[in-house]
């Protein structure tokens, strides 16, 4: 192990001898000569060893209790953990120290808020289990100055500490002593999660990578130096592929599968490496590392470190107390500076251990390193792995042949549960009756406890599900289909404990998703055998039915929607299947007392109609809107009424019902005084309401007031307004609103009312000739082909109802353009390659007929009279 930077407190672990300001070289830790140290682990004044038998040893300043035991030491020393646990993950906030257990535990000492009391509840004396992960088993853990995260193994990740500038991720600045889980990245398949000093960096499992925390420098990635209480998705790295990241004080560096590094925030001493010591808002990625491969990365306070495998160098950029290595640089390096000692690459260290039987010439006298003489350090190292963090750099190395870490795939030591093949069978060789059926349980629970296992599961190999997007849901269906299958044939209890699980999460599925990856568990469910049964209708079909179409249609929600159409057709078919006939349950129905439940049918339906009468004229509207012509039967008193320009009378009541208008007319030129007797009218009309006549006043005591030649004309008036106001104003405001919502009143108030009817329905002038003369033909058919002059001969002949059938059965409409033939799409003839036995078919969207080529006139008429008489809807389909 070397160790290179700041050593005021002894925290490299050099011993009492060593204890500098500045340690500008490598030097060989000799404690380490005895033990293997995996993972290391830094602050501004400590350090945190993990051993390879899983034990922890500190070195560096005390005063917090951040070492875990009393006294401050220069030469690593054990920490006793409580009941001996085995560490497999070590991390260092600025006087806080955590590590992680084998069995999912995170281990606490020190100071979190930089108080030796434990007022606030963030001092911890001795080392003791952190609270709040409940049965939670942990797979990763990460420190920033004062707060921690921490990530479980169904993607969760939890939160705790000082959370001043919202680094918590939990929408609020309030301070957290129990861990608590980020809500809003449910669903999120959360692989990886690292810690600035007061910011959070989160990535999933597709490389989509969330941020929050102080943003005074950028360091969030998110283009503004605007601090984040949620975790914001960093939007100009989605699809970069990002595996890993490291975190400074002020400045964020993420890796990515390739090996490019991007790098972002805080670069005041050139930490970035991009040339520079100007802030960037935005990741950007290194130039001066393109075309070379990084596989580990880690920063300092501000200072970054980089390994690149292929050549097996560490380059190292930020500011220079650090420990560049090159003396020279006394200020900062704003682009990576390689070390000058020359280690060697993986492959070249596999040769030169096959030319020497053994190491044991390697001596301890040539390992020794001294400051400023470079000369003196033996070249046959390699890199294991590169550790940075204060003002420290830390590099394991090896003098024989190991594959050196990568951090890129780092999370694989650890996983995130997933449900596979493999996992489906051994659900399989699983039973009640079998030892391991606790174990099932438990699993189960974990896997099922969100939807981040399901979303992290089935990912399209090798890594094009780093290319998530509205397009591409990331997943192999085919691979979600088989293990749906082996799920089939599990034991009956544990098929239970599947339908518990899927009903759970169904009932708390968010509206809104924190990333495309988040919503892949609506492609996965429905292809679960459980949705098959009818008996789950309402406890699971439902439930997900419900939750789908309460996404909110935000640019994410709406992806669901593109992600069905394009992921093909014998997919899409299954979540078709899931549709099922509506059922309409009116509630509160007393059905022992007939008339009251007759009379709440009745206002459920009127209701109901009452929605579909503004769907209607919405549709309507819309037709108008896009020039397309509709068969609406309604009378021009419905458009006086809508544009409100005339005045409704007596000959409006003609086009509506000419019986009544000719009786009003009678009643106004009746000119004898015997009115009252011979005709018998009271100022009141009959209707009928759902089988019922009923008798309506049209004034106050009307039904005993009788008509005559005084008050005639008050009486049609009277009548003519509520036919055509009172009782239809419900209707006509429904339809008012409806059609209003689609075109303002500014462009109707250029219409007459039979301009406005024409527009809608078109006219029925029509030049058959004219027709004709705008068709157009394509492909090999012209217009003296001799099929299309036996087409136009039998379409001349035909009679005009029948010209009118074959108009609707071309256009969607029997009628013609208020301009004539000229406003609309000409038709348009092309052949198909068909024999006699095919109709011809309609695009009614273009209006082109493909049209066989018949072997004769006679079988041309019979196709195009049998075709125009089915010229509605799908039936030839």
């Amino acid at each position: 192990m070397l160790g290179w930077g700041i050593n005021v407190h002894g925290q490299l672990g050099l011993g009492p001898s060593a204890v500098t300001s500045f340690i500008p070289t490598p030097q060989r830790i000799p404690f380490f000569n005895d033990y293997i140290c995996i993972q290391v682990a830094c602050s501004l004044t400590h350090s945190v060893f993990l051993l390879d038998d899983g034990s922890v040893y500190t070195a560096g300043n005390n005063e917090y209790s951040q070492l875990g035991r009393e006294g401050r030491t220069t030469i690593p020393e054990k920490v006793i953990l409580p009941q001996q646990a085995n560490v497999v993950q070590v991390a260092c906030g600025q006087h806080f120290s955590l590590c992680l257990t084998s069995n999912g535990k995170i281990i606490i000492w020190g100071s979190l808020s930089g108080k030796v009391t434990n007022d606030d509840g963030f001092f911890y004396e001795k080392p003791e289990y952190l609270g709040g992960f409940n049965e939670k088993r942990m797979i990763q853990i990460a420190a920033g100055y004062t707060h921690c995260l921490g990530l479980t193994d169904d993607g969760t990740v939890y939160a705790a500490g000082v959370n001043a500038h919202g680094q918590l991720g939990l929408g609020h600045n309030h301070d957290c002593v129990r861990a608590t889980p980020i809500g809003c990245l449910r669903g999120s398949p959360i692989i990886f999660i690292a810690c600035g000093a007061h910011h959070s960096l989160i990535i999933s499992k597709s490389g989509t990578v969330f941020t929050c925390g102080l943003n005074s420098s950028g360091q969030l990635g998110l283009g503004d130096t605007d601090s984040r209480i949620w975790p914001s998705n960093v939007k100009s790295l989605q699809q970069q592929k990002a595996t890993y990241a490291s975190c400074g004080e002020k400045h964020s560096v993420v890796i990515t599968l390739e090996g490019g590094v991007f790098s972002f925030g805080s670069s005041s001493h050139g930490q970035l490496g991009h040339n520079s010591t100007s802030d960037e808002l935005l990741p950007r990625k290194i130039s001066e590392l393109m075309g070379s491969e990084v596989s580990q990365i880690a920063c300092g306070r501000s200072h970054t470190v980089i390994f690149m495998p292929n050549i097996g160098h560490i380059s190292t950029f930020g500011l220079a107390c650090a420990g560049r290595i090159d003396t020279k640089l006394t200020t900062y390096a704003t682009i990576p500076q390689k070390l000058a000692i020359p280690f060697l690459p993986y492959k070249t260290m596999k040769q030169l251990n096959r030319q020497v039987s053994t190491d044991r010439n390697y001596t301890s006298s040539n390992r020794k390193y001294k400051s400023g003489d470079t000369k003196t350090v033996q070249t046959n190292l390699q890199v294991i792995g590169i550790y940075a963090g204060g003002h420290q750099i830390f590099v394991r190395i090896s003098s024989r042949a190991h594959r050196p870490d990568d951090y890129r795939t780092s999370y694989t030591n650890r996983p995130l549960l997933e449900l596979n093949l493999d996992f489906a069978k051994w659900l399989n060789n699983a039973s009640q009756s079998s030892d391991t059926f606790k174990d099932v349980e438990r699993k189960l629970a974990r896997l099922f406890n969100t939807e981040a296992c399901l979303n992290g599961s089935f990912l399209s190999l090798p890594d094009t599900h780093f290319r998530t997007s509205s397009s591409n849901p990331g997943i192999d269906l085919d691979q979600v289909i088989a293990v749906m299958e082996k799920l089939r044939s599990c034991d009956p209890k544990i098929q239970e404990l599947l339908f518990e699980h899927i009903q759970s999460i169904l009932l708390t599925l968010p509206e809104t998703a924190p990333c495309f990856e988040a919503l892949r568990v609506y492609l996965v469910l429905p292809f679960c055998h459980i949705f098959e049964n009818e008996e789950s209708f309402e406890t699971v079909t439902a439930p997900f039915a419900q939750a789908a179409t309460r996404l909110k249609k935000t640019a994410d929600g709406r992806v669901l929607d593109y992600w069905i159409l394009n992921i093909g057709r014998k997919f899409v078919q299954r979540i078709i299947e899931l549709y099922k006939p509506l059922v309409i349950k009116i509630i509160q129905i007393n059905s022992t007392g007939s008339a009251l439940a007759a009379e709440q049918y009745q206002t459920v339906l009127e209701a109901i109609l009452e929605l579909l009468k503004k769907v209607h004229n919405t549709l309507c509207a819309l037709a108008v809107y896009n020039i397309t012509i509709i068969d609406l039967p309604f009378p021009l008193v419905l458009y006086k009424k809508l544009l409100n320009k005339t005045k409704i009378d007596l000959d409006d009541m003609k086009s509506l019902s000419p019986t009544i208008h000719h009786s009003l007319k009678s009643l106004l030129h009746y000119k004898e005084d015997d009115l009252e007797t011979t005709l018998c009218y009271a100022f009141d009309i009959e209707r009928e309401f759902y089988g019922e006549r009923r008798r309506i006043e049209l004034k106050t005591g009307g039904s005993s007031i009788m008509v005559n030649q005084k008050n005639k004309q008050e009486f049609i008036d009277l009548y003519i307004d509520y036919v055509f106001n009172k009782s239809c104003e419900k209707q006509f405001q429904a339809f008012a609103s409806g059609f209003r919502r689609v075109i303002n009143s500014k462009p109707l108030e250029l219409f007459y009312p039979d301009e406005l009817m024409s527009f809608v329905i078109g006219n029925t002038n029509y030049d058959w000739n004219e027709f004709q003369k705008k068709t157009e033909y394509k492909g090999e058919y012209h217009a003296n082909h001799p099929v299309i002059q036996w087409f136009w001969q039998v379409f001349h002949k035909l009679v005009e109802n029948e010209k009118k059938k074959f108009l609707l059965f071309l256009t969607g409409s029997d009628r013609v353009p208020v301009f004539g033939w000229s406003q609309t799409l000409p038709m348009t003839i092309q052949r198909s390659h068909t024999d006699d036995i095919h109709l011809p078919v309609s695009h009614t969207c273009f209006n082109i007929l493909d049209l066989p080529s018949y072997s004769s006139k006679e079988i041309l008429k019979t196709k195009l009279l049998e075709a125009i008489q089915h010229n509605q809807g799908f039936n030839l389909v």
